[in-house]
C-alpha cells in the first residue's frame, strides 16, 4: 500500500536525523504513562525523593496498592487522553471534543447509568483520581502548546500534612481554539483528596472532591467537504461549518469518602509464602469499610442556529433549543473483608451492599429511583502464583431492578521483572443490565422518546498474557438487546445477536538504543450491522534513545504511526453530544504519522512533535468522524517539570 512507503521513507529520515535515549536510572513512572499495561506494584520504601501513588478501587479484593510515580521520556509525546496507543479513541479533531473509543468494550457500570460518556477522558471521578504519597511536598507543573491555540495546562501538589496525612491536588486546563470554525473548546477538571493511613494500618481513610466543567463550542462539521477534499481553502477557518452558535456545557461535581477499620488484634501478618502462613493470614476478624459517593450532573445544550442541514428548520415563532439534563447520585456501601493487607491468604473474601438513590431531571421533569445492590467476591490461593476468583452481584428494586452480574477466572504469575515473567489471566462472565436511561426517555426540542427496553445481556470470555514482554489478549462477546442511535439519531434497540471477537498483541523489540514498538488490534463483529468499528488498528512506533553530553541529557526520537481499516465510522449530533450510525461515509485506510523527539534534563521533561507529518502526502480523506476532518501537519511542544519542598 502507499502509506508503507511514507512509512519507512519518513522513519529512514527520521533516525538519520535524531538521537534519542531512555534514562536508564529513572526510578518512576508518569502519571499520563501509567495507565499502560502492567503497571507493577510497589511498596512504600525509605527513598526521600521517591514519590509513589495509589487509586482507590473500590470494586477489587486487593487493598490500596501502591505505584511509583516515573519521569521516563518515553512515550512523553502522548499527552492527549484520545490518542493512547492501547486505547484510541475517534473524535473531530480538537482536543476537548466529544469522542468513542474504536476498540470495543463490554464493561457497564455499576448501577444506575444515564448513558451520556463522549467527553469522559476529559473528567475527574473518584474512580480516575490519583492519591499521591510523597516524603517531600511534591509539585509538577506540565505545558503544552500547539497549532490552533492549543493549551494543556495542569499541575499537580502533594505533601505530608502530618504522618499518616497527605493532601493531593490535581487541576487540569485544557483550551484549544481549534484549526476549523466553532470548535473551540474550554474546559478544567478539578481533584482534591486526602488520603489517611495509620502506621499499624487498623484505620485508613480517603476523601476527595471533584469539579468539573466543560464548555465545547459545537460546529456540526463542514457544510461543504469538496472544498477540505479537494484543498481548495488552505485556510481552514474560512470554511464553512453547519453550525455558527451551538455549544455543550458539561458541569459535574462530586465528593466521596472511603473508610475501613480492622477488627482483629494489631498483629503483623505471616510474610511467608507457605500454605501455612497463607493459611493463618486467612482466618482474622476481618476489615469493615464504608463507601459514601455523591454526585450531581448538568449537561445544556444551546443553539441559535435556526436554519441547518442536521436538523429541522426552526421558524422565528418558534423557540430556540436550549436542552438541559440534570441528575444526581447518592451511594452507600458497606462491606466486610478478611483481606488486611496484600498478604497471601489461601481464601479472601468480601461481601457487602450498595444502596443508590438517583433523581434524574430531563427538561425539568424529574424522576426518583431506590435500589440495593449485595454483593460478594472471593479469591482462593492454590500457591503464591495461581489464584481462583469469583464475583457476583445482583439489584433490586428501582430503574435497575434484577440487573445481574456473575462472574469467574484465574491468574497465574510465574517469574519477575519486565520481559523475564509469564503472567496469565482468564475469565468467563454474564451480566444483565438495564440500558442507560438516556435510551429509555429523553425529551428535547428536537428529540423525543419513550422506549420499553428490555434488559441488555452480555456473556463473554476473556484472556489476557504477559509472555517475556510480550503482551497478547482475546476476547469474545456475545450481545443481545443492545441500544444504539438510528441514522436519524433515535435511540432504538437491536433485535439482533451480536458477537464479537477481538485478538490484540502489544511487543516491543530492542535492538541496543533502537526500539520497534507494535500495538495490533483485530475485531470482528458478526451477527449485526448497528456496531461498527474498525477490523484492524495498528499503532507502530519506531525510536531511538540515546545519553548525550555524559547522560547529562537523555533523549528519544522516532517515528509514530496510527492506522485503520476502512469502515464506516459512527457520525456525529452535537444536539445530543451522541454518536449514531450513518450509512454514507467509509472511513480509514489512512495511516496518521508522527516525527517526535523527547528529552530529560533532571528533573525536566521536553517534547517536540511534528504531528500528522504526511498530511497532503495522499488524498485529503483523513477523518475518524464523517464531516470532521483531522487536523493538518502540525508542531507541538510540551514539557514537564518537577518541584521537591
Amino acid at each position: 500500500m502507499a502509506f508503507i512507503k511514507n512509512y519507512l521513507m519518513i522513519a529512514f529520515i527520521a533516525i538519520s536525523t535524531f538521537v534519542s535515549a531512555q534514562n536508564k536510572d529513572s526510578k518512576v513512572q508518569t502519571v499520563q504513562s501509567a495507565s499502560r499495561k502492567q503497571i507493577k506494584p510497589t511498596v512504600i520504601d525509605k527513598d526521600s525523593l521517591r514519590v509513589l501513588y495509589s487509586l482507590d478501587k473500590t470494586d477489587s479484593l486487593k487493598t490500596t496498592t501502591y505505584y511509583r510515580i516515573d519521569t521516563l521520556v518515553e512515550n512523553f509525546q502522548h499527552y492527549n487522553p484520545l490518542l493512547q496507543p492501547n486505547n484510541p479513541m475517534a473524535s473531530q479533531g480538537n482536543i476537548g471534543q466529544a469522542s468513542y473509543p474504536l476498540i470495543y468494550n463490554s464493561t457497564s457500570p455499576n448501577g444506575f447509568d444515564f448513558g451520556r460518556h463522549s467527553f469522559d477522558p476529559f473528567i475527574y471521578t473518584p474512580a480516575n483520581l490519583i492519591y499521591y504519597i510523597p516524603k517531600h511536598p511534591y509539585t509538577v507543573l506540565n505545558y503544552v502548546s500547539g497549532k490552533g491555540k492549543e493549551q494543556l495546562f495542569r499541575v499537580t501538589h502533594s505533601q505530608s500534612l502530618r504522618k499518616g496525612l497527605y493532601l493531593s491536588v490535581d487541576y487540569n486546563l485544557t483550551n484549544s481554539v481549534g484549526i476549523y470554525d466553532k470548535e473551540g473548546t474550554n474546559e478544567y477538571a478539578l481533584g482534591i483528596s486526602l488520603n489517611f493511613i495509620r502506621p499499624d494500618l487498623r484505620y485508613q481513610g480517603k476523601i476527595n472532591f471533584t469539579n468539573n466543567y466543560l464548555k465545547v463550542q459545537e460546529n456540526g462539521g463542514l457544510a461543504d467537504l469538496s472544498i477540505f477534499e479537494d484543498n481548495k481553502e488552505p485556510n481552514r477557518t474560512l470554511i464553512q461549518t453547519n453550525l455558527t452558535n451551538a455549544r455543550n456545557y458539561i458541569h459535574q461535581t462530586g465528593a466521596s469518602i472511603h473508610h475501613t477499620f480492622y477488627l482483629g488484634k494489631l498483629k503483623a501478618p505471616r510474610p511467608g509464602t507457605s500454605f501455612w502462613d497463607m493459611l493463618v493470614n486467612t482466618f482474622n476478624a476481618g476489615t469493615i469499610g464504608h463507601i459514601f459517593q455523591y454526585d450531581v450532573r448538568i449537561d445544556k445544550y444551546i443553539d441559535t442556529t435556526r436554519v441547518s442541514k442536521l436538523y429541522p428548520t426552526v421558524t422565528a415563532d418558534q423557540p430556540l433549543p436550549s436542552d438541559s439534563i440534570k441528575f444526581s447520585r447518592i451511594n452507600n456501601t458497606f462491606y466486610w473483608t478478611n483481606q488486611r493487607d496484600s498478604s497471601l491468604q489461601v481464601l479472601t473474601l468480601k461481601f457487602g451492599i450498595n444502596y443508590e438513590l438517583v433523581n434524574v431531571g430531563v427538561l425539568k421533569k424529574g424522576y426518583t429511583f431506590n435500589q440495593t445492590t449485595p454483593f460478594g467476591q472471593f479469591s482462593l490461593n492454590a500457591g503464591k502464583n495461581i489464584e481462583a476468583f469469583a464475583r457476583l452481584s445482583l439489584t433490586t428494586g428501582g430503574y435497575n431492578d434484577k440487573d445481574y452480574h456473575y462472574s469467574g477466572g484465574i491468574r497465574t504469575h510465574f517469574g519477575q521483572g519486565p520481559r523475564k515473567q509469564i503472567v496469565f489471566e482468564g475469565e468467563i462472565y454474564r451480566n444483565q443490565t438495564e440500558p442507560g436511561y438516556f435510551y429509555h426517555y429523553y425529551n428535547s426540542n428536537r428529540y423525543t422518546w419513550n422506549n420499553s427496553l428490555t434488559k441488555t445481556k452480555t456473556s463473554g470470555i476473556r484472556a489476557k498474557a504477559e509472555i517475556f514482554g510480550l503482551f497478547v489478549s482475546a476476547n469474545f462477546f456475545n450481545l443481545s438487546d443492545f441500544v444504539y442511535l438510528d441514522t436519524a439519531s433515535i435511540a432504538k434497540q437491536s433485535d439482533q445477536t451480536a458477537n464479537i471477537l477481538q485478538l490484540s498483541a502489544d511487543y516491543s523489540l530492542h535492538l541496543g538504543g533502537l526500539t520497534f514498538r507494535n500495538v495490533f488490534n483485530w475485531q470482528n463483529i458478526a451477527g449485526t450491522n448497528y456496531i461498527r468499528l474498525p477490523q484492524m488498528i495498528l499503532n507502530s512506533m519506531l525510536s531511538y534513545r540515546a545519553d548525550l553530553f555524559k547522560k547529562a541529557i537523555t533523549a528519544e526520537t522516532g517515528i509514530e504511526m496510527l492506522y485503520t481499516s476502512s469502515y464506516k465510522g459512527n457520525a456525529y449530533n452535537p444536539a445530543l453530544g451522541m454518536y449514531r450510525l450513518q450509512d454514507n461515509t467509509s472511513i480509514g485506510d489512512y495511516p496518521y504519522m508522527d516525527v517526535f523527539a523527547n528529552l530529560k534534563v533532571k528533573r525536566t521533561r521536553i517534547f517536540l512533535k511534528y504531528q500528522h507529518v504526511n498530511a497532503g502526502m495522499m488524498k485529503y480523506r483523513y477523518y475518524f468522524v464523517p464531516g470532521y476532518p483531522q487536523n493538518d501537519a502540525a508542531f507541538k511542544f510540551g514539557f514537564s517539570w518537577i518541584f521537591f519542598d
